[in-house]
């Protein structure tokens, strides 16, 4: 199968990753905190390398992108047509949940597939949240091509889509951002191998700039931005 997309590998978790959970859910913890309630059944919505498979007890992960490791390449839509799952005991959305296809309003996609997210989980299910939110525009509001597909979520949205799910918040919400000032060097540069998105690419080479004139930090490079907490389905 053809990889799609740039990896991860082994020694990649920087700060882009270890913010990427919440504060009671440090990566090194993340399996054995979920594992503590015996799940049954879990689904990794947009699970990208499948990085939790066996880890987690009993979980499945599906991408509408060709990693080599998922068990489904299918996107929300095609994974709920093709196993109707109405029992899972946990559904991570980290990171899958922000981004709309080609021609879609990505906001309208994002309700759609947390329609889905409902839809899986059983009663007191627990979906595990992480999306890319609103504070990034208090930093970089230039818009891109690739930046349009993405729906920047805003408290609003949270209280909203809550509201009307009924979902309960079990772990509070967190904001949570990757500032290049606070990388080394080395991840910096990492950085730079990894992200093609050209806006990303001015941050880090104004980050790049900025270190080597020896300037100080006056507005953090904000390179991405993330709300994480827990709902629960009642």
């Amino acid at each position: 199968m053809e990889t799609i997309g740039k990896q991860i590998n082994s020694n990649f978790y920087h700060d882009e990753i270890a913010n990427a959970y919440h504060s009671t859910d440090d990566m090194s913890i993340f399996a054995d905190n979920i594992n503590a309630y015996n799940p049954e059944f879990v689904i990794d919505a947009g699970c990208g390398q499948n990085i939790w498979k066996g880890k987690v007890n009993n979980l499945v992960g599906f991408d509408h992108s060709a990693y080599p490791n998922i068990d489904y390449q299918l996107n929300y839509e095609e994974y709920d047509k093709a196993h109707n799952p109405t029992n899972a005991d946990f559904v991570f959305c980290l990171g899958s949940i922000h981004r709309g296809e080609q021609d879609k309003n990505p906001r309208e996609e994002c309700l759609k597939n947390l329609e889905y997210v409902h839809k899986w989980l059983k009663p007191g299910g627990i979906a595990v949240m992480r999306v890319r939110c609103d504070v990034e525009l208090a930093y970089k509001n230039k818009q891109t091509p690739e930046r349009r597909f993405l729906h920047l979520w805003s408290m609003a949205d949270i209280v909203e889509w809550q509201q009307r799910f009924g979902f309960r918040v079990v772990k509070p919400i967190e904001m949570r951002m990757v500032t290049l000032d606070s990388l080394s060097d080395s991840d910096l540069l990492d950085f730079e191998a990894k992200f093609d998105d050209p806006r990303q690419q001015q941050i880090i080479q104004k980050e790049k700039s900025r270190r080597k004139a020896g300037e100080p930090v006056i507005v953090p490079s904000v390179l991405k931005a993330w709300y994480i907490w827990w709902w629960q389905k009642r």
